[in-house]
């Protein structure tokens, strides 16, 4: 007989949280210092500072090494902007609010009405992301309606999402066995495979079409998960 879930936890970015019109406020932003630079500009270097920081998350544990890391990933933005012929004087701290200030996380629209179903039907809900310390404050802010039973940040918790054990811990903080939780994530390795191998159950979101090859359940949208949950179309054959 099969074993209903307990829990459903969540990826954090690309899954419950997305960035609004990042590379159109950092255009802004940096025209507020006088700097005018081309969308595509924006867009390279900002992808650039991205890339930056999903290496070096792990260093943002807390206040003070955040902070650090925010200045590093600075010098990433404005050094890809020199060399697109865009730079100017500007001192550390103003960089870093141009920078901040480009970052607008906001939910999926279908995130808070599947948080609502969870919660009616009895499900805890948890977020296991790779991010850095900050994120607990994000979810307090853009989703302050809704309490996570638990929020495992990769940089809290010392291990990123490609480690399984993070699952494991997953499953000991909600004293439940991994085979009674679902994982929601958008990335073939950390959100699937790994959580896999930790015994719980995954399902990929797909919100793109781009994994047409990964051959696990999946959802185009969180609206569908409800169905999914409720006729126990996550589990594997």
């Amino acid at each position: 007989m099969s074993i209903k879930i307990r829990a459903v936890t969540f990826d954090a970015y690309g899954t419950i949280l997305h960035l609004k019109n990042p590379f159109e406020r950092l255009m802004n932003q940096l025209l507020g210092i006088g700097l005018r630079v081309p969308l595509e500009a924006a867009k390279e270097a900002f992808i650039r500072e991205m890339g930056y920081y999903k290496k070096h998350h792990l260093e943002g544990v807390d206040h003070k090494t955040l902070l650090m890391l925010r200045h590093r990933c600075v010098g990433v933005l404005f050094r890809n902007l020199a060399k697109n012929g865009c730079q100017t004087e500007v001192a550390a701290d103003r960089k870093l609010e141009v920078l901040m200030n480009s970052i607008r996380f906001q939910p999926f629209d279908d995130v808070v009405p599947v948080l609502n179903w969870c919660k009616s039907k009895g499900l805890m809900t948890g977020v296991i992301s790779n991010w850095d310390c900050s994120l607990p404050e994000i979810l307090e802010d853009r989703l302050n309606r809704h309490r996570f039973g638990l929020i495992m940040v990769s940089a809290i918790e010392g291990m990123d999402k490609s480690d399984p054990e993070i699952y494991h811990q997953a499953a000991k903080r909600f004293e439940l066995s991994p085979s009674r939780i679902l994982h929601i994530g958008d990335e073939i390795d950390n959100d699937l495979y790994s959580p896999q191998k930790a015994g719980l159950h995954a399902v990929l979101l797909d919100r793109d079409g781009r994994q047409k090859d990964a051959n696990a359940p999946f959802l185009r949208t969180l609206t569908d998960l409800p169905l999914m949950i409720e006729s126990q179309a996550y589990q594997r054959p």
